[in-house]
């Protein structure tokens, strides 16, 4: 009751003032006086706004949407100078989850309110024969919080707000003759018909959380550019899109960001193609940031197949994320969909034995989950670190958590991708924080629009123990959930999903600028195979065919060129004798230390391979093997050590070092 009070007096006391009368702009309103004659910039956008107040409507019984925490004094004063015969008036919020209310005193002492309009928590307002006058204007939040945002006038009705903005009526199009060309599947090697790598997302107008995010690699062997292309459209990716958002709706803008992660300074590009074959691209998204943004205004209904691009290097990877948003937002200022690591943070204890070894470092069954375990405990980590230790773009590392590990696995090689997230006891607020072999922390708190934790780890090269701790938002608490470890898709929304996200494979490039002899003074090809002499014809089985091996020696393989790294011995490793066609041979060593191949191929050329799908292993990918004789030397990148492993041959492209078993 007393709420109603406050509020009655408060409108009574703004209402008797002479109706009709013109107010003082600068006394009767917070943000002064908006004029509007009957010509005028359409539409109007006023300058930012905070709505809200101490003044609750809830019970002052001023209509059905009179609703909401206003100020006493108007927000605004919008004065018309000439009538209108229709004027919409909308406050459109700069949250999208973020709900106001518009109410409006006209020149007549009446009040009209909008809450929620067209779909949306923006409100609009239509003035039907508007007279000219003095309009009193309060912005209202639903909540006790305040709600930012610009007011909007048009005379359009087709104007309407949007999920972020306001959507202008889209413009006129025209047919294409019917005798038009088709857009071919196939521009500048950029293949429209091929499925994405990294999947698809159906998304609609006003969709939650925003931004969306995937990972994604690019870097490969086509190179982009030409007539055919804008001119930012460059760099060396692969034919296949890497990911697909099917959109749906009526929307202010629509962006798409890749973020590399690593390598972090990597130089990415985008290339998109719209719903109507139109295409966009990006190389930087301002001249102080080298990561790509590609901006649809007033976004058509339809495909977007996104490309990521490496702009300076064929046959070099880039991991990262890639963004869906309606927000105006920056690589700078989005919420990051991977947990950003962290040096060094005290007051946890790196302790335990691993529970589970997965071997090969597949997650099996993915996702994998672990009962029962209890989060909280009596290590206030913001107040040891900081309070409220703030990571850029990610989580900030606050909370209370067991001293010791809350579960322990690990890893026999690294992981490029790696997904772990916690779901809690109905309205449990549960917080998370990961060490990784390699010694950095990475936080989680509420994601997926939960308050249930995640942690996604990209780049990760490094084996060993993986350490967890599952924690709570406030002290003294304890929960009762479930941990889930995934190399996929799942999250704290679709904690059963099932699907892996496999980084895509790059072939190795062949060294074609070489001045070769047939045979150079420090190989001997002509000697014994250290380990094996193989016959291996198109279709051969066991597919994959693994051979036991020792990685090493005592020749720098920079001898054969400056890319070619490892010590190696001057005979070769193994001796492979092709035969027969296929689309793709592919060849990798996985070892107990950082290995290299090196391979001459029947034709005298050498390929050379470090690292590869994020990981310490080499591989060579072979399109369509010419028959031959191929001599492969396995190298160490420590020449005084010796890595045993497992030399791989496959026709399949799903097995891979990361999906070795296919």
């Amino acid at each position: 009751m007393k709420r109603f009070w406050a509020a009655l007096i408060a409108l009574l006391l703004i209402t008797s003032a002479a109706a009709g009368q013109p107010a003082d702009s600068e006394s009767a309103s917070e943000y002064g006086l908006i004029q509007l004659s009957a010509v005028f910039d359409d539409p109007y956008r006023s300058g930012t706004i905070i709505g809200g107040g101490t003044v609750s409507l809830f019970e002052a019984n001023l209509g059905a949407d009179c609703i909401g925490y206003v100020s006493a004094q108007p927000t605004a004063l919008l004065r018309l100078v000439d009538p209108m015969p229709f004027l919409r008036l909308m406050f459109i919020v700069d949250v999208i989850n973020a709900d106001a209310a518009l109410i409006i005193r006209d020149p007549d002492g009446a009040f009209r309110c909008s809450n929620n309009a067209f779909g949306l928590l923006n409100p609009a307002l239509d003035l039907i024969g508007a007279p000219a006058g003095d309009y009193a204007v309060w912005v209202a939040s639903i909540g006790t919080s305040p709600v930012f945002g610009r007011l909007y006038a048009t005379r359009n009705p087709n104007i309407l707000p949007g999920s972020m903005g306001i959507v202008l009526p889209p413009p006129a199009t025209v047919p294409p003759p019917p005798d038009a060309t088709p857009v071919p599947a196939l521009v500048a090697g950029l293949d429209t018909s091929r499925i994405p790598t990294y999947g698809s997302v159906d998304l609609a107008a006003g969709f939650l959380p925003d931004p969306y995010f995937a990972p994604a690699s690019g870097g490969g062997a086509i190179a982009v550019g030409g007539d055919a292309l804008p001119p930012d459209c460059i760099g060396y990716t692969d034919e296949a899109p890497a990911f697909r958002v099917r959109w749906d709706g009526r929307s202010t803008r629509l962006r798409l960001l890749f973020i590399p992660i690593a390598p972090e300074n990597a130089d990415a590009a985008l290339i998109v193609r719209a719903p109507d074959g139109s295409w966009a691209c990006s190389i930087d998204s301002d001249p102080w940031d080298q990561r790509p943004l590609v901006e649809f205004i007033q976004p058509q209904m339809g495909d977007y197949l996104v490309w990521v691009a490496n702009q300076t290097a064929p046959y070099s990877p880039i991991l990262g994320m890639i963004y869906v948003t309606e927000k105006i937002v920056s690589p700078e200022t989005i919420r990051r969909g991977n947990a950003p690591a962290i040096g060094e943070l005290i007051g946890l204890e790196a302790v335990g034995s691993a529970a589970v070894t997965f071997a090969n470092a597949t997650i099996s069954p993915d996702p994998y989950v672990v009962d029962n375990i209890t989060a909280g405990g009596d290590v206030d980590i913001g107040a040891l670190n900081g309070v409220g230790l703030r990571v850029p773009g990610g989580a900030d590392c606050i909370g209370y958590f067991p001293a010791a590990p809350s579960f322990v696995f690990a890893l026999p090689m690294g992981l490029p991708y790696l997904r772990l997230f916690f779901i809690g006891e109905p309205d449990s607020d549960p917080v998370m924080i990961v060490q990784i072999p390699n010694g950095l922390w990475y936080c989680g708190d509420d994601s997926f629009g939960t308050l249930d934790p995640t942690v996604t780890i990209i780049g990760n090269t490094a084996s060993g123990v993986v350490r967890v701790w599952v924690g709570s938002f406030r002290a003294g608490q304890r929960i009762v959930g479930r941990l889930f470890i995934t190399q996929g898709s799942a999250s704290p929304i679709e904690p059963n999903r099932v699907g892996r996200v496999l980084f895509p494979d790059l072939p190795a490039a062949p060294i074609d600028d070489l001045t070769l002899i047939v045979n150079p003074p420090a190989l001997n090809l002509d000697a014994p195979p250290n380990t094996a002499a193989l016959d291996l014809a198109a279709g051969f089985e066991p597919d994959p065919y693994t051979i036991r091996a020792f990685a090493g020696g005592t020749l720098d393989a920079s001898a054969i060129d400056a890319a070619c790294r490892g010590a190696i011995t001057p005979e070769p490793d193994i001796r492979l004798i092709w035969t027969g066609e296929t689309a793709l041979l592919r060849i990798f060593f996985i070892g107990d230390g950082d290995a290299t191949l090196v391979m001459r191929t029947p034709d005298g050329r050498f390929l050379c391979s470090d690292d590869s799908f994020g990981l310490l292993t080499p591989s060579i990918d072979m399109a369509q093997p010419a028959p031959g004789t191929y001599h492969i030397w396995l190298g160490s990148v420590a020449e005084t050590i010796t890595v045993p492993g497992t030399l791989y041959l496959t026709e399949q492209r799903a097995v891979s070092p990361i999906n070795p078993s296919g």
